[in-house]
């Protein structure tokens, strides 16, 4: 605590994507409150904007994006789709991770509905990855900061599913946005699976929200967020 005192009075200012993590900053770490500034991420969103409608498919579909490590969640996500029955598909996009992805295809391989897409291209989500998905789940078992998924998914108007813990609580809100379940819960998770399976307009509805942060329910631009920075760091100059 000693060092991360001494670094921490080294900083003339730190900015948190989340308050969850500001919040963390202050009460875990001791940071000054006025030393750590709250700002949400910005997106080049011209990447998040469909140029295809969502095609139809007769069973629900949820999608998982990001990395395949233990961190994310993904095992749960397996086992929460186990139990859903015939009505719906899981498909999962993100990078091989070797021993964990070999670990997961194996987990799923007894599994129905279950699909591991491969890498995907940022430039190209909405399009080839959220036009394919009714939902994104984000099952991460560590404090997620604020997902970069969460966002994206909100800009494309996808409903997310996700954990009532940490960042990820912050920009989805239950029965507004998305739906929480309870943190590490596969059973939790597999209820609000199932709850979106059965609803599926109402899904549609929770998606078309977006982010919770703006009446329009669109997520920062990067140009807005770059500006703020630049005006941030100019004070902080004056100030030197």
């Amino acid at each position: 605590m000693y060092e991360m005192h001494r670094l921490a009075s080294a900083v003339d200012l730190f900015i948190a994507p989340s308050k969850y993590l500001r919040t963390r900053f202050i009460d875990e770490f001791g940071v000054e409150a006025s030393k750590v500034m709250y700002l949400d991420y910005g997106f080049p969103t011209e990447y998040l904007v469909a140029t295809t409608k969502r095609d139809a498919y007769p069973k629900f579909r949820f999608g998982y994006i990001g990395t395949h490590i233990p961190a994310k969640g993904v095992n749960l996500l397996i086992e929460a789709f186990d139990g859903l029955g015939d009505g719906a598909e899981l498909y999962i996009w993100g990078a091989k991770d070797h021993q964990s992805t070999a670990a997961l295809q194996a987990m799923a391989a007894s599994r129905k509905g279950i699909h591991f897409m491969g890498a995907y291209v940022n430039q190209n989500l909405a399009n080839e990855v959220f036009a394919r998905v009714d939902c994104i789940v984000v099952p991460s078992i560590w404090m997620e900061n604020s997902p970069l998924v969460i966002h994206e998914a909100q800009a494309c108007g996808i409903p997310v599913i996700t954990a009532e813990a940490g960042g990820m609580a912050e920009y989805v809100q239950h029965q507004v946005n998305g739906l929480l379940f309870k943190h590490r819960s596969i059973e939790d998770l597999r209820e609000q699976m199932s709850w979106a399976c059965m609803h599926p307009k109402e899904m549609e509805r929770l998606g078309r929200r977006g982010y919770l942060f703006s009446t329009t329910g669109l997520v920062p631009s990067i140009v807005d967020h770059c500006a703020v920075l630049e005006d941030v760091y100019t004070q902080l100059i004056a100030r030197s």
